[in-house]
């Protein structure tokens, strides 16, 4: 029971911490007027605001590894037209609509971006 409790919490964590960042890209590429890409990788677990800078570094782009977070989960898939890229246009519409679903043990969190770019967390 106690192990069912932390892989539920640690997966919700994380795929809110991705809808939190893919709502940060979506916002800077609207109040920039310009074009923001998030890329995963799905092998390593982690994933990459490319060109805006992270809050503590400013000097390196914003990153999070969920190898070193509290809530180490796998990326299991990413998918937006077929790539684990996506890139929010300056009405913060993303070039493809798609999913990037998380795991923690038997705990599997779905992500989804709309094409109008509304990003949801699902169970």
């Amino acid at each position: 029971r106690y192990f069912d409790a932390i892989a539920s919490f640690r997966s919700k964590a994380a795929a809110k911490r991705i809808e939190a960042d893919l709502n940060l890209a979506r916002r800077h590429a609207q109040r920039n007027s310009t074009t923001q890409r998030v890329v995963f990788d799905v092998a390593l677990d982690n994933y990459l605001l490319d060109g805006l800078p992270d809050m503590d570094h400013p000097e390196n782009d914003y990153s999070v590894s969920f190898a070193q977070t509290s809530y180490p989960v796998d990326l299991t898939s990413v998918n937006f037209g077929s790539t684990p890229i996506v890139t929010f246009d300056n009405y913060g519409r993303p070039d493809n609509p798609g999913t990037v679903v998380v795991q923690y043990g038997n705990y599997t969190r779905t992500i989804d971006v709309d094409p109008n770019g509304i990003v949801k967390v699902s169970p």
